[in-house]
């Protein structure tokens, strides 16, 4: 009787066991079949970099899709965007080109792409179309008798300053408002404000002379636009605070290769 107690106590540890195994088999291949499915999950999320189809980012500036932020244009951008424009022009109007030539290795000359002109380039063209000289009469920028004259040889009396020294340039009397025409035809190279001489203009006429016209309001020109004798350049301002006991009127000066010159020289009757 105790054999049969010992045998049945024996044949419940088996099975027991038996099904702890399974339980615990069963647990690992549960565990390990979590493991695969969550691999294969990360696998899938994966952008290969190296492909050129398909998945692989884009960039911005490549996807019409996707906006991109324009540049800021500044003042600089705009004057030198003027100044292309209004030069470059070849008659039909598309831009002066430069058709570099190249040598290959067999000694046969051959031509390269054209590359545009710098702004720099463009003005000096330009410019280099004038051909101011001695024998040239200017436009009087306005008609009106010269209240304070050139001369760089002695000094003269600036009313408004209470002092002698040189004078570069002449100041022409004239009412405000006055139209103020453009002395000879040349090249705007700069529109500037002033505390001298307020808003003016220098125009590059060519050999190089340039003209200096000041004390304007409302200039009509820019830089790197050509403008030709007689043309309306802007109106007489109020004077500068350098000029006011001289009263209203235009500052005009000359000068040769930045030497200033005598504008009576230069001025018709």
């Amino acid at each position: 009787m105790a054999n049969v107690k010992t045998r049945e106590r024996d044949r419940v540890k088996i099975v027991s066991a038996v099904i702890s195994l399974g339980i615990i088999v069963a647990l690992v291949f549960g565990i390990f079949s979590v493991v695969q499915n969550v691999n294969k999950s990360k696998n899938n999320n994966i952008v290969n970099l190296n492909e050129t189809e398909g998945n692989v980012a884009i960039k911005t500036d490549d996807n019409p899709d996707i906006p991109v932020e324009e540049p800021t244009v500044g003042d600089d951008d705009i004057i030198n965007a003027n100044a292309r424009a209004s030069m470059s022009d070849d008659g039909d109007g598309s831009e002066k080109q430069v058709t570099e030539q190249t040598t290959s290795e067999d000694g046969q000359t051959g031509q390269q792409a054209t590359k545009p002109l710098t702004e720099a380039e463009v003005m000096a063209n330009a410019i280099s179309r004038y051909t101011f000289d001695v024998g040239s009469l200017m436009y009087w920028p306005v008609s009106g008798d010269v209240t304070l004259g050139y001369n760089m040889e002695s000094t003269v009396y600036f009313k408004t300053l209470g002092m002698y020294k040189c004078s570069p340039g002449m100041v022409i009397a004239s009412d405000v408002g006055t139209n103020v025409c453009v002395a000879a035809s040349g090249v705007v190279i700069d529109v500037d404000d002033s505390t001298e001489t307020g808003k003016t203009v220098r125009v590059a006429v060519g050999n190089g002379y340039e003209t200096t016209t000041g004390m304007l309001d409302n200039v009509n020109v820019k830089i790197g636009d050509t403008v030709t004798e007689g043309q309306l350049l802007g109106t007489v301002a109020e004077p500068s605070a350098y000029y006011k006991e001289e009263g209203p009127g235009v500052y005009f000066a000359m000068t040769k290769d930045g030497i200033p010159v005598n504008p009576m020289d230069y001025l018709g009757e």
